[in-house]
Parts: structure tokens; C-alpha cells; sequence
């Protein structure tokens, strides 16, 4: 069984938002729906944010918390896989939003897990405060969505 650090865990989180970045990027490239592109141009955004948040967040963080070892579970990657969000040009801009709110809940359910399996109060307390800010981010996600349903 491999293990990794809470460093690792967040350097590898803040490369997949940086990932789906870029599949949102490209998806909005394919489709001829214009609120749909608008949509995956304002998830790759809120992407990119949670990116830049979380490397703040991990810039600032206790070495040592940084530093704590968890082991890691076959299949229980706190990153979502790419290749099972299915997102065709075909899609709505609902669909488009129920796929990306599962994305970012599987991703503050695994963090969940990991705030309740902490080594100690202080790792603990970094889990809960990067679930803040997913959760934060898919609120203002979903804000965001319901305005631009009015456009």
C-alpha cells in the first residue's frame, strides 16, 4: 500500500482543478451552444481559482502538517477521474452543472475522509478548511449559473 503526504495529496488536487481547467476549456471549444460555452468558460475559471486557492493555502500551511504521512487505499483517490466526466457537445447547460457539482463533491467527500482520518487536530483542521473552500467555490458556482440562466 502506498502512502504520500498531505503535500502530495493537495499538489495533486490542485493539479487535477488544473486539469479540468483545461477539459472545460476544450469542451467549451466544441460546442455551438452558446450558454453552454459561456458556462465552461466560467468552470474553467472556477478551475483555475480553486487551483490558485489551494497553492495560497498550502504556501501558508504548517510544514510539519504538510508533512504528515497518510496511507493510501487502491481506489480511493481523492482525485476524480478525468476520463469518466462525460461531456458531449450535445449537452445542456444543466447537464454541464450536474457533472461538475459531482466532480467537486466526490472531491469534498474524499477530503472529508481524509479531515476524519487525521493524524492530528491540526491535519484535521487544514481537511476542514480546504472543504470551506471547495464548498465556497461550488456555491458560487452554482450562483453564478442560475444568472447566467438569465442572461
Amino acid at each position: 500500500m502506498a502512502s504520500e503526504t498531505v503535500q502530495d495529496i493537495i499538489t495533486r488536487i490542485r493539479a487535477m482543478h488544473s486539469q479540468l481547467g483545461w477539459f472545460y476549456e476544450a469542451m467549451g471549444e466544441t460546442t455551438a451552444k452558446e450558454r453552454v460555452k459561456l458556462l465552461l468558460q466560467y468552470i474553467c475559471r472556477h478551475e483555475r481559482n480553486l487551483e490558485l486557492a489551494l497553492g495560497a493555502y498550502q504556501d501558508q500551511a504548517q510544514k510539519a502538517v504538510l508533512g504528515t504521512w497518510y496511507k493510501a487505499t487502491p481506489g480511493n483517490s481523492p482525485v476524480p477521474d478525468l476520463a469518466q466526466l462525460r461531456i458531449s457537445p450535445e449537452m445542456n447547460a444543466d447537464e454541464v452543472i450536474r457533472i461538475a457539482l459531482e466532480a467537486d463533491q466526490k472531491l469534498v467527500d474524499q477530503f472529508r475522509q481524509l479531515a476524519e482520518n487525521g493524524a492530528s487536530e491540526a491535519v484535521r483542521d487544514l481537511f476542514q478548511k480546504l472543504i470551506a473552500i471547495e464548498e465556497r467555490e461550488e456555491h458560487q458556482l452554482v450562483r453564478d449559473a442560475i444568472e447566467l440562466e438569465d442572461l
